[in-house]
């Protein structure tokens, strides 16, 4: 039987040569006269995003890129800028037309950069017209499968009885993961080392080493080993219980109900999109997002699909600004 990784690397390849191939087709089918077709979209939409190709952020946008492009016939194409902390990915969005033809993948890297940025190039708020939330990731507290916490309410006491005793692991300072350990910290009071390694790999491999008492990443780092019955996730962050994870509790329901941390990616265009155009894509978003082949996809690797309306993703980026920079003031993490 393969494995849970050989299973997301199959669904990377597939999802990634469909939509090639359709962007290809589309492409030719949509080079025709400039009047050939009066409603938007009537050429390919780039949609770019700050992530490298075949990561959870990039699979997320490319099962939606290929729904859209089934449903409206248009050429949804994915452009990866990876580096610079996504600021080149969305330099390029602002640097476009605001005219629904480019759009950037923003979410709450973003909103976390807002505060870990000393010169901000833009502001992700007003700069950007929000057009829905995509997807959201919710943190795992992961621990060996020897471990002796059982439950996240064992972890907390542990490090409150051991101050200084305890390891949180985590992977890439100033990530949604880094920040996920040092929220569960502050709220708690709890003095604990937290440790960053480089990738999600070298974390893994920590925790199945007991180098780190705890890990706090996405299920797509922690599924293969899950499935190997050789980490145990305490508590997930989200608002509810994952369908992946049914049996699951969340932090809220262990007893922590200001612990919520999920990472989320939704698209955003340059200011001025207008009204009709936003509309459009909003609503063929969220339709998109109700299809149970792209849900069934999604929760494959460790996805939850959601839409929202622009002003609830507005919303959202403005209160997770808010929220990562309380953390990152707390903390004295220094300004890049």
């Amino acid at each position: 039987m393969p494995s849970n990784a050989n299973r997301l690397y199959g669904l990377a390849r597939s999802v990634i040569g469909t939509l090639a191939l359709g962007a290809c087709l589309l492409l030719v089918a949509s080079a025709g006269p400039a009047d050939a077709q009066s409603k938007f979209p009537d050429r390919p939409v780039r949609i770019i995003t700050p992530f490298g190709a075949g990561g959870a952020g990039d699979m997320t946008m490319r099962l939606l890129a290929q729904r859209l492009q089934e449903m409206t016939g248009a050429a949804f194409v994915i452009e990866n800028r990876p580096g610079a902390g996504g600021r080149a990915a969305m330099r390029s969005v602002l640097d476009s037309p605001a005219n629904g033809y480019i759009l950037g993948v923003t979410g709450n890297g973003q909103a976390i950069a807002a505060s870990l940025v000393e010169q901000k190039p833009y502001d992700i708020v007003e700069d950007f017209t929000q057009v829905s939330v995509v997807a959201s990731f919710d943190i795992l507290v992961t621990v060996n499968a020897h471990s002796p916490f059982k439950t996240l309410k064992d972890l907390v006491q542990a490090a409150r009885e051991n101050p200084k005793k305890l390891n949180f692991g985590t992977s890439l300072a100033g990530s949604t993961q880094h920040l996920s350990a040092l929220l569960l910290a502050q709220l708690e009071g709890l003095d604990v080392a937290v440790i960053n390694f480089k990738t999600s790999a070298d974390l893994v491999n920590a925790l199945l080493r007991k180098d780190i008492d705890v890990g706090f990443d996405f299920f797509a780092s922690f599924s293969g080993s899950l499935e190997d019955k050789a980490l145990r996730v305490l508590a997930i962050g989200g608002e509810k219980r994952a369908d992946y994870l049914p049996d699951t509790p969340t932090a809220k329901e262990s007893g922590y109900p200001e612990y919520v941390v999920q990472s989320w990616n939704g698209l955003s265009a340059p200011a001025g999109l207008p009204p009709d155009v936003l509309e459009f894509l909003n609503i063929k978003i969220n339709e998109a997002l109700r299809d149970e082949n792209v849900r069934t996809k999604a929760r494959m690797i460790g996805l939850n699909p959601e839409g929202s309306t622009p002003a609830e993703m507005r919303a959202r980026m403005i209160a997770d600004v808010k929220k990562w920079g309380a953390v990152i003031e707390k903390a004295g993490l220094g300004k890049q």
